[in-house]
């Protein structure tokens, strides 16, 4: 029979045959919050599946698959990464430059720092929690292999 709404339609409709959908692929953009986690789901209210005869359509769900980065990693609400520090810069002091998700941010390194000490950057992390207080950025120092290497060094 046809699914009508109390009518005989002289015809069927060729796209929808009566229920009043006409199915299709569509692209939804979402304002997604800060601090989701792989995983997660995301409702979007009646951006669902279209309901017969205009009636109020269903719900969209997102489930959120997160996409690593070469350079950073997460912790919970931290963010780990490294630094390359010059060596100069681990011997006499100086500044360096970390990449956070907020953008670059200069930190001071101390005089005679050894590889592998971690500068704790507060507030440069992941949104969490209903106040969504931010985490911290972890950079360990690395030394930084030199930008230029001796050509042909003659032997003497």
């Amino acid at each position: 029979g046809w699914q009508g709404a109390g009518e005989v339609p002289v015809r069927a409709c060729k796209s929808c045959a009566g229920p009043g959908i006409h199915r299709q692929e569509a692209s939804v953009s979402a304002a997604l919050p800060a601090g989701l986690s792989n995983g997660d789901v995301v409702k979007m209210p009646g951006q669902g599946e279209a309901a017969p005869h205009g009636g109020t359509p269903g719900d969209l769900y997102l489930r959120i698959h997160v996409k690593s980065d070469p350079h950073l990693t997460r912790e919970g609400s931290d963010i780990l990464s490294e630094v390359d520090v010059p060596y100069s810069v681990l011997m006499l002091g100086g500044m360096a430059t970390v990449e956070t998700i907020d953008g670059p941010v200069e930190v001071s390194i101390q005089d005679r720092t050894p590889t592998g000490t971690k500068i704790s950057l507060r507030g440069h992390g992941v949104p969490s929690g209903r106040r969504q207080e931010r985490g911290q950025h972890i950079a360990t120092v690395r030394a930084a292999a030199p930008k230029k290497s001796p050509k042909n060094r003659k032997r003497h």
